[in-house]
């Protein structure tokens, strides 16, 4: 059964996916979708507060990035057919990705303290 809003565990992975530097509606749709298997933008819209064309963007995003999936619906009429989308990964593999992400940046602020150091006692 699809919700029509995101839980409270919903709304505290969304902060931390922001805090990970995911963009606010690519995090909005990935964390609606986590509590879902397959469902249609207006789901999406109306759980999250997000506008059809945010959507679509963030779908696009996440599509980009290998985690979701969009499947086509044609009711056999005619007008445009319309989608639905589900999680194309597991959650340990989305999540190690991110992990990964996170990992480099910690490298690249250990890099940089580093050679402010370095420079800094060269003076």
């Amino acid at each position: 059964m699809k919700k029509n809003s995101l839980t409270r565990n919903q709304k505290k992975l969304i902060d931390g996916l922001i805090k990970a530097d995911v963009n606010k509606h690519v995090a909005k749709v990935f964390a609606y979708l986590l509590g879902n298997d397959e469902v249609k933008s207006i789901d999406i819209q109306k759980a999250t507060g997000l506008k059809q064309p945010e959507v679509s963007i963030a779908i696009r995003k996440l599509e980009d990035r290998g985690w979701v999936t969009k499947r086509t619906i044609n009711l056999g009429k005619s007008g445009r057919p319309f989608y639905e989308y589900s999680l194309n990964m597991e959650l340990d593999d989305i999540i190690a990705e991110i992990e990964g992400l996170e990992k480099e940046k910690i490298k690249e602020i250990e890099d940089n303290l580093k050679d402010i150091k370095e420079y800094a006692n060269a003076i």
